[in-house]
């Protein structure tokens, strides 16, 4: 059986580790391997990881604790991807958690399919109440049923959210083969599923197999002045534009046209502030 690597970094987890845990340990495909990358955490994150280290591998489940000074996400990312060894990798957040049969639907979808990467459907959920649905993240009825989400992921078309997709290692290693992303503050998603998906189809699987937990207190949900805005749009924009400068292009002119695609879109953004 093949096995599927989970990648996760941690920040100061302690109080929501555990819930992500339980959904590990839940799943209903065997096969998987653990990569916990813990970020410099400053409150008892270790100890409560710790606490499912037996369980973890009574499970059958491969689990790899790394620790790391305060780098950020990307860097965190960066180590897991030196270190898996699965057939497939999927990178869910730790304050989010994955419904039990998450895994075994998405392998079975890209065999049925003949497919090297799928996403699915998620459920937003508050995090002082996590029983209660705010709503799905599925796409527009039209971008459901597209497959090649390439320039969609750079029009912001469909939702990116880490923890739907799987992919196939073989895949993420010829899109990527020195396993390293750009270490930014945000973008991480970008950066790995623009070089996978510029040749391969991406099927979707129209079940909310992932929770996305909102968290009020979040860097995220906080309200942000018109510069902090314009500094996110171009941050995001220079991620977009140093990841498409690395993929390996049918040619030179498709490169420059997505690139242009990139600055019209941030152009269009930092006009309506």
């Amino acid at each position: 059986m093949e096995k599927v690597s989970i990648i996760s970094p941690v920040y100061n987890g302690e109080e929501y580790i555990s819930r992500y845990l339980e959904s590990i340990l839940n799943q209903t495909y065997p096969k998987l391997e653990l990569i916990l990358i813990d970020d410099g955490s400053t409150d008892n994150t270790r100890e409560v990881i710790f606490k499912y280290e037996s369980l973890l591998k009574k499970r059958g489940i491969e689990f790899y604790y790394i620790h790391q000074e305060n780098m950020g996400a990307a860097a965190a990312l960066n180590k897991g991807f030196k270190l898996f060894s699965g057939d497939y990798i999927t990178w869910p957040d730790t304050d989010d958690y994955l419904e039990p049969n998450s895994i075994e639907l998405r392998i079975k979808f890209l065999k049925s399919k003949n497919l090297r990467i799928v996403r699915s459907d998620a459920l937003f959920r508050n995090e002082n109440n996590v029983e209660v649905v705010l709503r799905n993240l599925n796409s527009r009825e039209e971008m459901r049923k597209s497959k090649n989400i390439f320039e969609d992921l750079i029009l912001e078309k469909i939702p990116v959210c880490n923890g739907t997709f799987l992919v196939e290692s073989e895949l993420f290693l010829e899109s990527i083969p020195n396993k390293t992303i750009y270490e930014s503050k945000a973008g991480q998603n970008w950066q790995i599923l623009l070089p996978v998906c510029y040749k391969e189809e991406c099927g979707y699987l129209d079940i909310p197999l992932y929770n996305y937990i909102i968290r009020e207190n979040s860097h995220s949900r906080k309200e942000k002045t018109k510069d902090e805005i314009k500094k996110k749009y171009l941050n995001h924009q220079d991620i977009l534009i140093k990841t498409i400068e690395k993929i390996s292009f049918y040619n030179e002119s498709e490169k420059i046209a997505y690139i242009n695609q990139v600055k019209e879109k941030y152009i269009k953004k930092l006009s309506k502030i």
